[in-house]
């Protein structure tokens, strides 16, 4: 019987280092990954609006000059990426304004949690561009272009004639670079103005995210692809409210599998505590071990989830993708390191304890010591330095003893102690007869 309730414990331990690490990262995507005040917090502290600038102007280009130009024409998107990634970030500042996306992507949040939390039906996400495109409309637009300008490599010969037939509509790529005859520099800064207003005057006043989705969808329903839908994003808000409501299992099933192993296989405090220490311990590490894949798993989750959002988006797409994968998911991931580690190592310090309590807890299943042995009927005890104590003897611990100085096999106890007979007259004393007559009388 006790057979069978050890090995119905092992079944429930299993369970519980299964379970048990599922319901801390539930916990704690919960906590986190669901309250926008973390979004809020982590976007300000850890400059998170000033790596997206230099990001948004390129978002809106690639969409808008996705049409074929004509002959002679320059796409904006090359030419950036043509300058050092720092003399861009430097020009981006210009023309994207921190303050301005810091406040459309908070109300943004606002409202995605707000409809994720049922205070709204509807979920409205709407990007505002009027401030980009008067600052591409404005000086800080042309100003912008001279700094582009001046911040390109200069050409080799080769390159100029390259550029020259660029120029003149022939089938050759741009080279990226700043061609060094006057005239050539003219051109490219025409053609450089004319990429800039041509996306001030093609980007939307408003860019609804919801409508952006249903666009794409259309332009990808005739393929068979399938890109979100509003069905979609109504399953995925059902989803995190059942989750919501389910997340006192979170820690009700490990405890109900912890308290199933107590009562088959726990018998006494030491068993408890090691019953209970090695699955609290193993399910800590294996709490623990997502933290040391997340290194080689995030550059993959990353890049997967923002060319998915990527493609389901007609305009901001790209925009859209650096923010949820290359901003929020690199934040989040971060923010859980520091709570689920100090988590798991609290409670492998636990595990640990209970483990040593039950070394240093006497175990009630060990066998009972053997009965004394008697010499000359007298029961007698060993001590462990080899000592024998007469069973009714006490000794003090520093007296020595009648035995000190024998074998084991030769100590004996003391002889029996016998009364001393009544003391009788010397033999040379003859009694009188006054001693007869007081001996009768007595």
């Amino acid at each position: 019987m006790r057979c069978l309730g050890r090995i119905t414990g092992l079944g429930f331990v299993f369970l519980f280092i299964v379970i048990f690490p599922c319901s801390m990262w539930t916990f704690n995507t919960q906590r986190i990954a669901l309250n926008s005040d973390t979004y809020k917090s982590l976007f300000t502290d850890e400059g998170f609006y000033k790596d997206l600038i230099p990001d948004v102007l390129p978002a809106f280009a690639d969409e808008i000059d996705g049409d074929e130009l004509p002959p002679g024409e320059l796409l904006l998107t090359p030419v950036i990426d043509s300058l050092d990634e720092r003399d861009w970030e430097d020009i981006a500042v210009a023309l994207v304004p921190a303050p301005w996306l810091k406040d459309e992507v908070e109300s943004n949040m606002d409202a995605f949690f707000g409809w994720l939390e049922r205070d709204r039906d509807d979920l409205v996400l709407v990007f505002h561009t009027q401030t980009l495109r008067d600052r591409l409309m404005g000086p800080p637009g042309d100003e912008a272009i001279q700094h582009i300008m001046a911040a390109l490599p200069a050409c080799d010969p080769e390159e100029d004639r390259q550029f020259e037939e660029f120029s003149r509509g022939g089938d050759v790529e741009f080279p990226g670079c700043r061609p060094q005859p006057t005239e050539l520099q003219r051109d490219l800064f025409g053609m450089l103005m004319r990429a800039k207003n041509r996306i001030a005057d093609n980007l939307p006043e408003e860019i609804d995210v919801v409508e952006e989705v249903e666009i794409k969808s259309a332009e990808h329903s005739e393929t068979g692809e399938r890109l979100f839908t509003r069905g979609d994003l109504d399953q995925f808000r059902s989803t995190v409210l059942l989750w919501r409501r389910l997340l006192i299992l979170a820690f009700t099933v490990p405890l109900a599998m912890l308290s199933m192993v107590v009562i088959t296989a726990v018998r006494s405090s030491k068993l408890f505590f090691r019953w209970v220490g090695w699955p609290v311990l193993l399910g800590s590490l294996f709490t623990l071990a997502p933290l040391v894949l997340l290194p080689f798993i995030l550059p993959d989750l990353r890049v997967e989830s923002a060319d998915r959002v990527e493609e389901g988006f007609a305009t901001g797409g790209e925009l859209l993708a650096n923010i949820i994968g290359n901003g929020m998911l690199r934040l989040i991931i971060g923010e859980f390191t520091l709570p689920v580690l100090q988590e798991g190592a609290v409670l492998i310090v636990i595990g640990f304890v209970f483990l040593v309590l039950s070394v240093l807890l006497p175990d009630p299943d060990a066998p009972l010591e053997e009965a004394p042995s008697t010499v000359s009927g007298v029961p007698v005890y060993q001590t462990p330095s080899g000592q024998v104590i007469l069973a009714q003897q006490v000794v003090q611990p520093d007296a020595p003893t009648q035995f000190d100085d024998v074998g084991p096999s030769e100590r004996t106890p003391p002889p029996a102690h016998t009364p001393s007979p009544e003391r009788v007259p010397p033999p040379d004393h003859t009694p009188s007869e006054s001693d007869w007559l007081q001996g009768d009388e007595r």
